[in-house]
């Protein structure tokens, strides 16, 4: 039998944390990013796009100090209006 990982799920801050942008217009989620976290440092990468093209998404990947801080990005990037959904 196989033992199951011993971890507490527990997060150490400050680390990288990765979100998913889900928007209709690629450019407009880099705006997105460059407004809300450019003064920090980051990398966004294109991901995929549906099928029909409707909607695209951008990985973005940053370090954060703290879970308040990175509910604070989560929420700074929910509310902008080019984002449809953050992952």
């Amino acid at each position: 039998m196989i033992a199951p990982p011993t971890h507490s799920g527990k997060i150490d801050y400050p680390c990288m944390w990765q979100f998913r942008l889900i928007g209709s217009d690629l450019a407009a989620l880099q705006r997105c990013v460059v407004e809300l976290v450019g003064h920090r440092p980051h990398t966004s990468q294109p991901a995929n796009a549906s099928s029909g093209g409707k909607f695209v998404s951008l990985n973005l990947s940053m370090k954060v100090q703290t879970a308040e801080d990175r509910d604070a990005v989560f929420l700074a990037l929910k509310s902008h209006p080019a984002v449809k959904v953050v992952l």
